[in-house]
């Protein structure tokens, strides 16, 4: 019996041996071997001076025997390496490492796969110095931290040339590091389809020192809190030559979100298709220092912020590009609610309902502030003019949010806020001269900005007064004269004084209120009257003058005749009808004055005519007013029971244009009273008496 238990004893001290080289510690496995009984001689025997190694032959390792294996050493150095295709597969039954013990263990050319626990799916680290190379971590969950990887307390880690596809974890979908006072680093590395549900961390959450993470790819990860791809908590991060590509966070930072990290550097990565579903569609920052360079940012979305949305006291962004990135609301390329400098970024096809470009709601520089095009503007005294503004970075793209103040000659005239990188204020001009156009946007805070200031070159408003008269005008008629003064604008100049000059006739006359003015004239004699309008100016206006005239021409006449018997009744009208008191009237035979009478108020002389039958001629000789006209007569007979109207000629003559010799027979012609004055009748009687007794002598 004794023999048996000896026999036994040997043969399990030669497996032992067999699973060993030289060292007891280098051990080599294949799949029905059980990884647990290797972990267990490492924790009893490994070496603390040389290198410990435990080499899994091609194969999968999926037995109860091959998880929740526990590293519980300290200070040593222990490499698991795959040789060949090598799986561990937990079958969703637990963790497949816990590393409890101070050593430093280097995971190489394995996959992790299936592996299910509370944190740290397939591997947790509490106190050792973890090294994952050329390993692959698949379907993975934690329902805590850390769906393949949790870093709990544990010493620097680092990622090499590894792949991290469909782990899921309520923080750190693929990889949770929570270690202060160590560093984390991440290179050359692939995290896929990494999911944290429902807070942070699509791949990983980062609470370290120092972190850095270069030439890794981030692509469809996604977390129901913030960082779809990756969350920086506190220390120092750099991450560079890294590709961020449709990741997605229901709230803060579609592929980056900095919860209070001292310092998160990005530089030469790109950002494409990430999506949050409120700020910062790639970076959402709200930690300290804060810069990125040399990086693309492309279809980016978010609420605000399309592509970056930042508010600490230290950001930096700088030769960058943005492109068709878009805010649903505000900010579509980049929302600053901090402090930031930005220079040499191009920015193209970004939308946002507000600021498509830069939204600020911080402080801001480097910018470029420039009122009315750096230029001098020449507007009209009392006109209302729009004053604007443009703000916009080192390389032109616009600025939105917060206000910009206008000064004319050193007067604030408004602030108004800069939307798109415009601010526009109505200003009415009332003071003459060179105005300078300057101002302020009150979001530069400490940061550089540079005033480009503008000019106004206010002067008068030049005037013109329309002048509208007829053609024509009849002497001693009474016409008028009318026009509207207005500026160089078409608008009523009203209210002011000017004057009119009418054939030498001085007027002073006032608009009404829609710039009219109109002025009753009426000619003393014919010709061309010249009318004009003469404005003298004021403190708004220019003045200015017009002129014209108008041609004043004798009025139409004509004589109706009735004779009855020896009576002619003449009756001079004008061309309206309306008969014409106190005018001279003659009948002549042959140009003969036979006699003449002066038009009573009824505008009628009449002649008793006891002669032969002979042609006579009533004439109206003109006046300074009508035009002479005549009508032939012929007494005695029955023609002249009718009216005779001769209308005026443009050239008309008193003249007997009949080549008939007649004599009178001693004709006598007498005068009825028509009204003639007593005086003149008297002066007449007196003038025949004398010529008689002059005879007689």
């Amino acid at each position: 019996m004794n023999h048996e238990i000896i026999i036994k004893t040997l043969l399990f001290t030669l497996f032992f041996i067999s699973l060993s080289s030289i060292n007891a510690t280098d051990l080599n496995l294949n799949p029905e071997d059980s990884i647990n009984d290797a972990i267990t001689n490492v924790n009893a025997n490994g070496s603390t001076t040389n290198n410990n190694t435990i080499t899994l032959n091609n194969g999968t390792y999926n037995k109860n025997t091959d998880r929740n294996n526990n590293i519980t050493i300290n200070n040593i150095n222990l490499t698991i390496k795959g040789n060949g295709e090598v799986i561990i597969d937990a079958q969703h039954l637990g963790r497949i490492f816990n590393i409890i013990g101070n050593s430093n263990i280097t995971f190489t050319t394995i996959t992790f796969r299936n592996a299910n626990t509370s944190s740290g799916g397939a591997i947790y680290n509490n106190l050792g110095k973890l090294n994952i190379v050329n390993c692959t971590f698949t379907n993975n969950m934690a329902s805590n931290n850390g769906g393949a990887i949790y870093n709990d307390g544990g010493d620097n880690m680092s990622i090499v040339n590894s792949i991290f596809y469909n782990n899921a974890a309520q923080f750190g979908g693929a990889v949770h590091f929570n270690n202060i006072n160590r560093s984390f680093t991440v290179y050359n590395s692939n995290f896929a389809n990494n999911s944290a549900n429902p807070s942070d961390g699509g791949a990983l959450v980062v609470i370290t020192n120092n972190c850095n993470i270069s030439n890794s790819n981030f692509t469809n990860n996604s977390a129901n809190d913030w960082g779809g791809a990756l969350e920086c908590r506190y220390g120092n991060f750099t991450i560079n030559n890294c590709i961020f590509i449709n990741n997605e966070a229901n709230n803060f930072g579609g592929a980056i979100h900095n919860y209070r990290a001292d310092s998160v550097t990005v530089t030469n990565s790109s950002f494409r298709n990430n999506t949050a579903n409120d700020s910062g569609g790639a970076i959402h920052n709200t930690g300290g220092n804060f810069s990125v360079s040399n990086s693309d940012f492309t279809n980016n979305t978010a609420t605000y912020g399309g592509a970056v949305y930042s508010s600490n006291n230290n950001s930096l962004v700088n030769y960058s590009n943005f492109t068709s990135n878009q805010a649903f609301a505000i900010g579509g390329g980049i929302f600053n609610n901090g402090n930031m400098s930005v220079f040499g970024n191009l920015m193209m096809n970004n939308s946002a309902a507000l600021g498509q470009i830069i939204y600020n709601n911080g402080y801001l520089g480097i910018l470029n502030l420039t009122f009315i095009d750096n230029s001098t503007k020449t507007v009209k005294n009392g006109n209302t003019v729009i004053l604007y503004a443009s703000l916009t970075d080192d390389m032109g793209n616009t600025i939105t949010g917060q206000n910009i103040s206008f000064y004319v000659n050193g007067v604030l005239i408004g602030t108004v806020e800069s939307i798109e990188g415009l601010g526009n204020l109505m200003y009415t001009s009332n003071t003459l001269g060179i105005l300078p156009i300057n101002g302020s946007y009150y979001g530069h805070g400490t940061y550089s900005i540079v005033n480009k200031n503008g000019e106004l070159n206010v002067t008068k408003l030049a005037t013109n007064s329309t002048v509208n008269v007829p053609n024509i005008v009849k002497v001693k008629k009474t016409t008028t004269i009318n026009g509207v003064l207005t500026d160089e604008n078409g608008n009523f100049v009203a209210n002011v004084q000017f004057i009119v000059i009418v054939d030498g006739q001085v007027y002073t006359l006032t608009t009404d209120n829609r710039g009219r003015w109109s002025l009753s004239y009426k000619p003393f004699h014919t010709g061309s009257i010249e009318v004009l309008v003469k404005f003298l100016g004021d403190d708004k206006y220019f003045g200015s003058q017009n002129s014209t005239s108008f041609k004043s021409v004798k009025q139409l006449k004509y004589i109706k005749v009735k004779v009855k018997g020896n009576r002619i009744i003449a009756t001079l009208c004008d061309k309206n009808g309306k008969r014409v008191a106190g005018e001279k009237v003659y009948l002549t035979q042959k140009g003969k004055i036979l006699g003449f009478g002066i038009t009573n108020q009824n505008g009628q002389v009449i002649f008793d005519y006891s002669g032969p039958k002979i042609d006579l001629k009533v004439v109206f000789g003109g006046s300074d007013r009508y035009y002479p006209v005549s009508v032939v007569v012929k007494v005695n007979d029955d023609d002249n029971n009718k009216s005779k109207n001769i209308p005026q000629s443009s050239n008309p003559k008193a003249t007997d244009k009949s080549k008939n010799t007649l004599e009178s027979n001693n004709p006598k012609i007498t005068m009825e009273n028509t009204g003639i004055p007593f005086l003149i009748v008297m002066l007449v009687l007196l003038t025949f008496v004398g010529l008689l007794e002059w005879r007689k002598k």
